[in-house]
């Protein structure tokens, strides 16, 4: 099985393994002003944004003076989908997405890419693709106002491998070293809770920090021990 990194990446799954359908791409011309733009402060993406990530495999072999590993994850405006709401009416809006281009750091010449789709709804963040490939129905891996104590199930398909199981919300305190997380602040951290991908478990832990977004995650699934640690955030230009 391939695992591929990017930032839940990428706020949500961050490692993902990369396919009824809760919204469809917007045909080109949609007006904008019919457009939702919901906005979430524990994930502030806007096009532009731009978030760079250390990557640290635990499983792999200690080099001494070994470069750090980076990837950077920079948010672009998406085409927006028809989004069913989750009230009593089944209301439909049109919902704005980003595309999130994820790269290694010091190969950003080479213009080799992954990208990931993801939606801010009215009840939370959503991953709709990964890799190219789709997500049915779209995956959310944060809820809107994350609170202590609050929880949820998913249960998704992706290139016929299945996405099921919860995840937990807890209020945590985290310390980054990096130039714009100064001391140690408040944040939530999310954790999966009997989730499995096709059949094989996966554990992740994401912690995130209002007007920041995610700044740390670890992925834990068969012999992959991956953890992504803020270094640098730019907000939208």
């Amino acid at each position: 099985m391939r695992i591929r990194t990017s930032g839940f990446l990428l706020g949500g799954l961050l490692v993902f393994f990369v396919s009824p359908c809760r919204g469809q791409e917007a045909k080109a011309g949609k007006d904008a002003k019919e457009v939702k733009h919901y906005v979430e402060p524990y994930y502030p993406i806007a096009d532009g944004s731009k978030w760079t990530y250390q990557v640290i495999d635990h499983k792999a072999p200690k080099t001494p003076g070994a470069k750090k590993q980076l990837i950077v994850l920079v948010a672009e405006k998406g085409e927006p989908v028809a989004w069913k709401k989750k009230d009593s009416a089944e209301t439909t809006e049109w919902v704005a997405t980003f595309n999130l281009r994820v790269y290694d750091h010091d190969k950003a010449a080479d213009k080799k890419s992954l990208y990931e789709q993801v939606a801010l709804a009215d009840d939370g963040v959503y991953r709709l693709s990964g890799a190219g490939k789709k997500i049915e129905p779209y995956l959310c891996f944060l809820k809107k106002a994350p609170s202590d104590g609050m929880s949820w199930e998913c249960k998704s398909t992706s290139e016929n491998a299945e996405l099921k199981g919860g995840f937990v919300v807890s209020k945590d305190t985290i310390a980054i070293d990096a130039p714009v997380l100064k001391g140690p602040l408040p944040a939530i951290k999310v954790r999966s809770v009997g989730f499995h991908v096709g059949g094989q478990e996966l554990h992740v832990e994401s912690w995130y920090v209002q007007n920041v977004g995610m700044v740390r995650q670890r992925v834990k699934v068969g012999n992959h021990d991956i953890e992504l640690i803020l270094e640098d955030y730019q907000p939208r230009p």
